[in-house]
């Protein structure tokens, strides 16, 4: 064996070693969080959050960094002050919805008040199908789970983590709300899903080198925005809608509203366009909730 060969197989070792390690740790992290109720999991998911962002200084410092390219007319307090409420609004939510996902579904599904529901039903109705853009804002698996618990035949497409047993513990904890998971290359599925009168999914915010990019404008910068979605939209011949939610106190505001169709002659890009303006003004009304570490300027 070569010592490139040998260096290979360390590293390969080394890597399984870790994801074990990591595992082994986040695994019994993860069942606490959903056998405390839904508030108490809240309140130490945020304390966990704080502790979070006092260590991530990496994160942090990107996110303040994009605050800047965002907000640049804001204080250097003002910027960390919104990215520590970041860190804690991430902790709240992520452990109150593992708390959740071991409750009666009702009890989540009475927590949201969904706004533009009826453009899904008419789609539904039509046998047409819906996509659904939608940002890393608010909660977005509760997003999910609130629609899923309302509408039948709803999937999200979300990227296969590192760890495939976290990627089957996500994928089942979703699945207790009604959702499917498809892979974010799986689009032969996405389509037959949308032929079938599917609902839809996909979060576009974040830029990727494994997908199709279009620059488009997004608080006076262009930003690479994931096409897929609108042109998987077009050939299925589904509803284009957009979806954002907040929250709002000890509950959540989910907001739905349709897209001009691409039968209509509106070129993907401005439909992407008009996503990211109701993005940035959600952003603008919310900014502690959206996930600023994304490098979301970088092209």
């Amino acid at each position: 064996m070569t010592p490139l060969e040998i260096k290979g197989r360390v590293r390969h070792i080394y890597k399984l070693a870790l994801r074990w390690m990591i595992y082994a740790i986040l695994r019994p992290i993860i069942e606490c969080f959903r056998l405390v109720p839904p508030r108490v999991a809240a309140a130490v998911g945020e304390g966990v959050g704080a502790l979070a962002g006092l260590f991530m200084w990496r994160e942090r410092r990107r996110a303040e960094a994009n605050l800047v390219r965002a907000f640049p007319d804001l204080s250097t307090t003002a910027r960390q002050r919104i990215v520590r409420a970041h860190f804690r609004h991430l902790g709240r939510s992520l452990g109150e919805f593992l708390s959740l996902t071991r409750r009666d579904p009702a009890q989540l599904k009475a927590m949201v008040r969904v706004e533009g529901l009826e453009h899904l039903e008419s789609a539904r109705a039509a046998g047409r199908g819906a996509v659904v853009l939608t940002a890393h804002l608010g909660s977005w698996e509760v997003a999910a789970a609130a629609i899923g618990l309302r509408v039948p035949n709803l999937a999200v497409v979300a990227r296969d983590l590192y760890d495939p047993r976290l990627s089957r513990l996500s994928e089942r904890l979703r699945a207790h709300f009604n959702v499917r998971t498809f892979d974010t290359h799986d689009t032969r599925s996405m389509f037959r899903h949308l032929k079938r009168g599917g609902v839809l999914g996909v979060l576009v915010d974040q830029a990727s080198r494994r997908v199709l990019n279009v620059p488009v404008g997004f608080f006076g910068r262009p930003v690479d925005t994931p096409v897929g979605p609108v042109n998987l939209a077009a050939r299925a011949g589904s509803a284009l809608l957009t979806g954002f939610i907040m929250q709002t106190g000890s509950g959540y505001r989910l907001i739905l509203e349709e897209l001009a169709g691409h039968a209509n002659g509106t070129p993907p890009a401005r439909q992407l366009e008009r996503y990211n303006r109701r993005l940035e003004h959600w952003v603008r009304e919310h900014p502690e909730q959206w996930v600023w570490m994304h490098n979301r300027w970088s092209r």
